[in-house]
């Protein structure tokens, strides 16, 4: 009896879980979407080092907000029975905003080569990231870089 009750239990943690975590991630996929859409206009440009600097700031942002939205995520009670996956897929979340810091640096450096290495791990690793996500059930979660 009490391993129902412990399932039940997680079952209603995880629903919680999904129900909290699908607002946040709708929020943050909404500011990536709109900071996204500025670094495509600032690439654009016609002074390449005017570009590097805008987009290093825009993508300066663009991990700020991730941190703030991760840290939301952070803050909601997870199922025991999930906790490690979760907590897996949060911290690969933040190896991809942290490669997004080390992305600004590289616009700042100007180093294409650097570049597009970081854009290449930070792509797999959303891609990896937001399949985690869509199988767990939250495909809000996987849209967005955050």
């Amino acid at each position: 009896m009490l391993a129902v009750s412990a399932c039940g239990e997680d079952d209603k943690l995880r629903t919680a879980f999904l129900r909290d975590a699908g607002p946040v991630c709708r929020q943050a996929a909404l500011a990536d979407g709109a900071i996204a859409a500025r670094i495509g206009i600032a690439q654009r440009g016609n002074d390449p080092a005017a570009v590097y600097s805008d987009v290093a700031a825009l993508v300066r942002r663009r991990a700020a907000t991730a941190q703030r939205y991760l840290n939301r995520l952070d803050t909601l009670t997870v199922p025991d029975d999930d906790r490690d996956r979760l907590k897996s897929w949060l911290a690969d979340r933040r190896r991809q905003q942290d490669l997004t810091l080390q992305l600004a640096a590289a616009f700042v450096a100007q180093s294409d080569t650097r570049i597009s290495t970081l854009s290449q791990e930070i792509d797999a690793l959303a891609s990896q990231n937001a399949a985690f996500a869509t199988r767990y059930g939250l495909p809000e979660c996987a849209k967005g870089a955050t």
